[in-house]
């Protein structure tokens, strides 16, 4: 494993949101990013600022990422990345760019079959999308 991916890992690993109160909050593109009767939370711009993704959650339904991009100034959600079209349907979140934005890294429970177990996943840049999804495995 090279030590890109190990330390975007050790970096997601640290929430910079422990220990934040809610005066820390602040709202993101209000109605795109920032909604109404959701939470978001641990979003990541890419190195470009042009795009982030973040994690959101609704009451009574998984964690999932969404990807906004800014276009002419404004905020618009984007289309899911392709690496987490194989995870619809189950919980992803916590999303967080390596220092040179090659690899990205996000927790996820697709294989476990238990809402509350997370594995840690990575995909490397290829281009302008993304590798298949891998797990760290056991060794982290």
């Amino acid at each position: 494993m090279n030590n890109t991916i190990m330390m975007a890992a050790l970096l997601a690993m640290t929430s910079t949101g422990i220990g934040s109160t809610q005066d820390d909050y602040q709202v993101i593109a209000p109605g795109i990013i920032s909604q109404v009767d959701r939470y978001e939370f641990r979003l990541d711009y890419a190195l470009d600022g042009q795009s982030a993704l973040y994690t959101y959650f609704e009451r009574g339904r998984l964690f999932g990422i969404e990807q906004a991009q800014l276009v002419d100034g404004d905020w618009v959600v984007a289309a899911l990345p392709n690496f987490l079209l194989p995870f619809e349907g189950t919980g992803v979140l916590e999303p967080q760019f390596s220092p040179d934005g090659e690899t990205l890294i996000f927790n996820s429970n697709r294989d476990t079959g238990n809402t509350e177990l997370y594995d840690i996943w990575y995909v490397t840049r290829q281009g302008d999308a993304w590798s298949d999804a891998q797990k760290f495995g056991l060794a982290v």
